[in-house]
């Protein structure tokens, strides 16, 4: 495989890049080419807060934490997590 650098790339304090093959594969500096586990693991509530109609809303929230290698570390930090907030709209049923 002949990998070459494409112009989109990670931003982190300096600037790197990402650097891909002609069958799509990436390879990312800093990160030896391998196969890596990475679990996720994700609690999160949400609260009805009306009904409008038809559509029944709630607001919500996620939060992740991320359990990987040691050869991640570096580049992802020592306790990855992620927090999403969202609203939801659901059709409500005929009843």
């Amino acid at each position: 495989m002949i990998y070459e650098e494409i112009t989109t790339g990670v931003i982190k304090e300096n600037i790197t890049c990402n650097i891909t093959c002609e069958e799509g594969n990436y390879r990312f500096p800093g990160i030896p080419p391998g196969t890596y586990r990475i679990g996720a693991y994700t609690g999160g509530y949400t609260r009805d807060i009306g009904v409008f109609g038809a559509v029944q809303t709630g607001i919500g929230a996620n939060l992740t934490a991320y359990t990987l290698p040691d050869t991640l570390k570096p580049e992802y930090g020592a306790h990855p997590w992620g927090v999403s907030v969202y609203l939801r709209l659901r059709l409500r049923s005929a009843e």
